[in-house]
């Protein structure tokens, strides 16, 4: 068979520099078993190791078909391209650092992961020479596994009840001395041949165990440092990060490490792998296309809604005659899905029956990976131990009393509404968001259908909430490409559509994406991009996601780990999908359910057994359930108030007393009474002697028992501050009023006003006073009729101003 660019197979080896040599055929079926084992780039029985191998036997010039998918084996077509047939993963890793490659300064390390619902073992192996059996099947453990300084690559084994094996691999490298916490982290993983790139680094180190100095850099096959690209920055909270801007001259392949310094210790990180190449040129892709709306013809010329699997079987048969095409990946079941490589170039075809979001119905008795541990379609909540917690932003981490989102961001893409509605839940989630107080979501509107572009799915990285509703699928398994495409799992990836038209001129826009399979080509009508878990990996370093909720609402968006891992690594605190095809209906009912007891202040956990259920599939020919995996235990963040600068006047609030509430730029007549920032500012009046008040409040959500500060500037201007020697009862306050009572948390007194007093005009001013204070919110029985107060009052003078503004909330 031909294989992909062999400078992509040369890095994967470098990856692997360091380990004991292993090469294929060395363990029973590895010369059938669809793999890589030896990650040399040649599989199975195209490899020198499984020469003489009995199940290599034939010399291709039978009748038999010994080594490709084809039925030409007497003409010696070893070049021609692999079909490679795959399914659900046996056995994922999902813990620690979400089953990511990372580095640790421990000597020991304890895995944790899901299986199929039909493996009955799961064993394991090290290169360090150890080896045993996980405690548990579908929901297994490996504690306190031993690690060999350097790199040590854990292999775990999952064996069905018909002797089916599959494996999960990870690398985890002891850097005894130096705390890493994750894996090195590159924006970019292609670069082109004299063309300078901006490379972002990042990687976490144990904030208690500070080191030195990290740097990143090309490494030798012993992991040994070759030439810097340059130092890290410490970012706070162990994370290190630093870009660096790279040229090389001519085509290789790099492995890149991270190197740390603390004391006399030194470590690295497991190498990542970099590929240099030559730009391809638009008449490279050109045909490449040509070649794909050819493969569509073809499979929609064989009634594919007829007979969906001979409609596959045409397009693989077409496939596999084309010299540009490398390997070409189906489904083990008679599901829609169809995979192939062209030039370095990943294409998806998928067929879309009406009402899915996502290709066609794979049939019911297709095996699957149990996600979560509970059983299919139950929630998650995992822990910051068996998460694998390593590795996430410092705002991906629990603040204050409680888990919650990072900011109140929010956006919301409905990639394919024209394929979707009337069933589409996200342009109503939209505006709900928009139109909620508290928690209050910013959200500038949806972005729909051919808006819904590469970059505007960018624009998800630092959202504090990610909704989409889109086409989803699952790419490849197996090999080749996975592994070298920075997936956390050997076999299928999931897939999320864009809608922006795949031509030649956007493939060449994103071609580093394209070339280094973060994003794929999806040949629907139009053909449009997609993104894979690695896509998310790459563009969150540097700009990671804030402890976000992030949901997508497509078609096997959690049929594995695969992109619920990349988001989580990435910073996510939560990550909601479907396991296979589902229908709109069902989605929008599932996911609604999901946001509506969100916006209630209840936990992720407690909206998803909502969304969950009853827990029963959407229909028994395509059985998707939702599942989600992250943090159980988080809220939406209450974020800053509607109006808390009072941009747009006194909306939002509501006055009652006495006096008089108003909003406006200055004071009228009062010199250097300005809002501190913007147009607008809040202030009360007190008209005269006597029993005066006036308040203005607005509506206050925090979650029970968390603690929120509340920040905000006041001032007080006075036309009577003839007794400032007295003590007084006029007052400026905040309060919590509930159904349960009203609770005063702040208040300036006169007599802490006077001091501050300097003439304005006829009047004096304190001038604007920063205050900050910490509210433990109330245990209420309506949450919904909380509000936070503001109040003015006295008794013995007239004429006096409380001024307020800039209030924002964190909780």
């Amino acid at each position: 068979m031909r294989t992909l660019h062999p400078l992509l197979f040369t890095a994967l080896a470098l990856l692997l520099a360091g380990c004991p040599p292993e090469f294929e055929g060395d363990a029973t079926g590895e010369c059938t078993d669809l793999a890589d084992n030896d990650k040399d780039g040649d599989f199975d029985c195209d490899d020198d190791g499984c020469a003489g191998s009995p199940e290599c036997a034939g010399d291709d010039d039978d009748a038999t078909d010994d080594d490709d998918a084809t039925d030409d084996d007497d003409d010696d077509d070893a070049d021609d391209a692999e079909l490679v047939v795959v399914e659900a993963e046996i056995v994922a890793i999902t813990a620690p650092n979400f089953g990511f490659d990372l580095a640790t300064a421990l000597e020991v390390v304890t895995l944790e992961g899901v299986a199929r619902e039909d493996v009955v073992s799961v064993a394991w192996s090290s290169t360090s020479g150890d080896s045993g059996t996980a405690d548990g099947v579908q929901t297994w453990t490996i504690a306190d596994l031993p690690l060999d300084a350097g790199d040590n690559v854990i292999t775990v084994t999952g064996t069905t009840g018909d002797g089916e094996v599959g494996e999960a691999a990870i690398t985890v490298s002891s850097t005894s001395g130096v705390a890493f916490t994750s894996g090195l982290v590159l924006n970019e993983t292609v670069l082109f041949t004299g063309t300078a790139t901006e490379v972002v680094a990042e990687v976490w180190v144990d904030a208690t165990a500070p080191v030195d100095a990290v740097e990143v850099g090309t490494a030798d096959p012993s992991g040994a440092l070759i030439a810097s690209w340059g130092p890290l920055t410490d970012s706070g909270g162990g994370l290190w990060t630093g870009s660096f801007v790279v040229t090389e001259s001519s085509e290789a392949t790099l492995a890149v490490r991270a190197f740390a310094v603390a004391d006399a210790a030194s470590g690295a990180t497991p190498a990542v792998g970099v590929t240099v190449m030559d730009v391809p040129a638009e008449s490279d892709v050109t045909p490449l296309l040509t070649i794909a709306a050819e493969a569509r013809d073809v499979y929609e010329a064989s009634a594919p809604d007829i007979d969906p699997t001979a409609a596959r079987d045409a397009a693989i048969d077409y496939l596999l005659t084309e010299s540009a095409v490398t390997s070409v990946g189906a489904s083990a079941n008679d599901g829609y899905g169809l995979w192939w490589i062209a030039e370095g170039i990943g294409f998806v075809m998928t067929n879309n029956p009406a009402g899915t979001r996502g290709g066609g119905s794979p049939g019911s008795d297709l095996p699957r990976t149990v996600y979560p541990s509970t059983g299919v379609g139950a929630s998650r909540g995992w822990t910051v131990t068996s998460q694998g917690d390593v590795g996430r932003s410092p705002g991906s981490q629990p603040r204050a009393s409680l888990p919650v989102t990072g900011n109140t961001d929010a956006l919301a893409i409905a990639a394919f509404n024209t394929d979707f509605a009337p069933n589409d839940e996200t342009p109503t989630l939209a505006t709900t968001f928009s139109n909620h107080a508290c928690p209050n979501l910013t959200n500038p509107g949806v972005v729909m259908n051919t808006a819904a572009t590469v970059g505007a799915f960018l624009t998800q990285f630092g959202k504090g909430v990610f909704i989409t509703s889109t086409h989803g699928d699952t790419f490849f398994g197996g090999a080749p490409p996975p592994n070298d495409w920075g997936s956390n799992n050997a076999a299928s990836q999931v897939v999320i559509l864009t809608n922006e038209a795949a031509t030649v001129g956007s493939i060449m826009a994103n071609i580093a994406d394209v070339m280094s399979g973060r994003l794929v080509i999806d040949t629907g009508a139009p053909p449009v991009l997609a993104y894979t878990p690695a896509w998310v990996t790459a563009h969150a370093a540097g700009d990671p996601f804030p402890n976000s909720i992030v949901g997508i609402s497509a078609c096997r968006s959690t049929w594995n780990n695969t992109m619920s891992a990349a988001y989580l690594a990435a910073g996510a605190g939560y990550y909601y999908g479907y396991t296979d095809y589902v229908f709109s209906s069902y989605a929008q009912t599932r996911t609604t359910a999901f946001w509506t007891n969100m916006l209630n202040r209840t936990t992720t956990g407690a909206a998803f057994a909502v969304m969950a259920a009853p827990n029963v599939p959407d229909d028994a020919v395509s059985p998707a359930f939702p599942t989600a995996q992250g943090d159980g235990t988080m809220y939406l963040g209450a974020g800053e108030f509607t109006n808390g600068g009072f941009e747009s006047g006194a909306a939002d609030w509501t006055d009652t007393g006495q006096s008089s509430f108003q909003t406006n730029l200055s004071l009228p007549g009062y010199s250097g009474t300005t809002a501190p920032e913007g147009t607008q500012m809040g202030w009360s009046f007190i008209e005269a002697t006597g029993s005066n008040y006036h308040e203005w409040e607005h509506e206050f959500c925090p979650v029970a028992g968390s603690d929120v500060t509340v920040t905000f500037k006041w001032q007080v201007v006075t036309e009577d501050w003839s007794s400032c020697t007295g003590s007084n009862p006029n007052w400026l306050n905040l309060r919590v009023d509930s159904d349960e009572g009203n609770t005063e948390h702040w208040a300036v007194t006169w007599d802490e006003v006077c001091p501050l007093l300097t003439d304005v005009g006829p009047a004096k001013q304190t001038g604007w006073q920063d205050a900050s204070v910490t509210i433990t919110a109330p245990v209420t029985v309506n949450p919904g009729n909380e509000s936070l107060a503001f109040s003015v009052g006295g008794w013995n003078y007239d004429g006096w101003y409380g001024l307020i503004d800039d209030i924002e909330i964190t909780e």
